[in-house]
């Protein structure tokens, strides 16, 4: 699994730095600057791959960082409520929506596609190293964030690691039941195309949220802590079902069905382009044939090129048939 977690991680860098490349080639003042030779430059390929890793790791704690900042301490020391009982209330409501919004295993992603369709990588092998680093990304970044609350307000330092857990724990929980509802009923909900009731469930957590700790309602902290411990428990169901989950070969293809339309869409019209080009406009090209007979013909001529490349590639193999 940890190889196969390298070649796609290779795979998403190649894809990031290709995708830079080729939007500096659009720009009109740089793009004539730019050889084709830059796709296969070492030297480039090596320092975007450090500029990506780095990145990466920026982004697990600064984008946390920002996250706790601003949906939890501005809010709640607005509102007056700067305590555990507070904090851990608004942490659950607000973790159950990103359980559903932020899944990561639901992202149908071009680099996804490439890895699993074009370059046929094994399904469940793929899904599982991806997911399981992204859980990772969230418990790297949750750990510091969550310490420094913890001196803040004063919970129990063994706690950050009880919240860490149980913040995955939800976020398997619902993975767990789209997995399942996949291999009942065969239909993928993605990040992009949430139901309306998700949608709805997710504004109702989000203004019961704010809207208690704004008319002074809290639960007690024993229950809160219960909570989150129950959800750490059974976050180790969860993974277990994770790993045992059979179909994640046809849920790679069924979740990249979207991205491949696309590509496919992409690709004909790169198909017509070059057919296009091989057709001959020329507007001298005439026929002294009526009806049918005279769109027969216009049509031969102007796709001449195009019929003899059939021609001499059927004759080129019925030639190699004869003397081989």
């Amino acid at each position: 699994m940890f190889k196969t977690f390298r070649i796609s991680y290779r795979l998403k860098g190649t894809y990031r730095v290709n995708t830079i490349i080729y939007a500096l080639k659009h720009i009109p003042v740089v793009k004539h600057l730019l050889p084709n030779s830059l796709y296969k430059h070492y030297g480039l390929k090596v320092f975007a791959n450090i500029v990506s890793v780095l990145w990466e790791m920026v982004s697990i704690f600064l984008g946390k960082i920002l996250y706790f900042t601003l949906m939890f301490m501005l809010p709640l020391e607005w509102f007056g409520h700067m305590n555990t009982s507070s904090f851990l209330q608004l942490l659950f409501f607000l973790s159950i929506i990103g359980a559903f919004l932020n899944t990561g295993i639901f992202e149908p992603t071009k680099d996804k596609y490439y890895a699993v369709i074009l370059m046929k990588m094994d399904g469940r092998q793929f899904v599982l190293s991806q997911y399981l680093y992204t859980l990772l990304r969230h418990c790297a970044g949750l750990l510091p964030c969550l310490f420094y609350l913890s001196i803040e307000l004063q919970y129990p330092i063994w706690f950050v690691g009880v919240l860490t857990v149980a913040i995955v724990g939800l976020k398997l929980i619902v993975a767990v039941y789209r997995l399942n509802d996949f291999k009942k009923n065969h239909r993928v909900r993605t990040e992009n195309n949430n139901s309306p009731c998700v949608i709805a469930f997710c504004i109702i957590c989000l203004l019961l949220g704010y809207g208690l700790i704004f008319l002074n309602i809290v639960m007690p902290i024993s229950i809160l802590m219960g909570v989150f411990i129950a959800s750490a428990c059974l976050s180790i169901w969860g993974m277990i079902y994770i790993f045992k989950y059979p179909c994640y070969h046809t849920f790679s293809y069924q979740l990249l069905k979207g991205v491949s339309t696309l590509i496919n869409m992409n690709t004909q019209d790169l198909v017509n382009d070059s057919y296009r080009k091989m057709m001959t406009m020329d507007t001298q090209i005439m026929s002294h044939k009526t009806g049918f007979e005279y769109f027969n013909e216009l049509f031969m001529k102007r796709h001449k090129k195009i019929l003899w490349r059939a021609a001499k590639r059927q004759a080129y193999i019925v030639w190699l048939q004869l003397f081989y």
